[in-house]
């Protein structure tokens, strides 16, 4: 019988999702500062919808965020990156129905040019730069830190002791 006093699965706590992490010809990756939170920069990322493979889903997240979906795959994480909402984003929709989000991170590498945010469908992001792998994590809200060294060890873009 089902008490619905119990917990979900750990797992379904958690958002299913996917990270970009674009690697240019000079081995800087891309950062965005994101509309609603000036001088926060993210990589973007993305939930994963029913019925949608983490690649299908990366692609449709890419193209709305970054507005240009030529891009490679070079590379997917062995395993979830997850983190947790912080209680400064309780009253959001997504934090009251999640604790946080599990993450698949992609290794990605525009064919030509970058993100072309006036065609993005969903103007989350404001700008973007290019920097170095190892000035990531610095730039990231202190909430995310954790997670995004290791999303970038799992990628092999910081090192494993960093």
């Amino acid at each position: 019988m089902h008490n619905p006093s119990h917990h979900p699965p750990l797992e379904s706590r958690y958002r299913s999702s996917v990270v970009g992490v674009f690697i240019n010809d000079h081995g800087e990756v891309l950062v965005l500062e994101r509309t609603d939170t000036p001088h926060a920069w993210q990589f973007p990322q993305g939930g994963i919808e029913p019925g949608e493979s983490p690649k299908q889903a990366l692609v449709r997240e890419m193209h709305e965020e970054l507005g240009n979906p030529e891009f490679v795959c070079l590379k997917q994480s062995s395993q979830r990156v997850c983190y947790d909402f912080p209680a400064s984003l309780a009253h959001t929709a997504i934090a009251q129905q999640y604790t946080g989000q599990s993450a698949l991170w992609f290794l990605c590498q525009y064919y030509q040019g970058g993100p072309q945010l006036e065609s993005a469908t969903t103007k989350e992001f404001q700008d973007f730069k290019w920097i170095q792998p190892t000035q990531v994590v610095a730039a990231t809200v202190t909430w995310k830190q954790s997670a995004y060294q290791q999303g970038l060890k799992l990628l092999e873009l910081i090192p494993p002791s960093s």
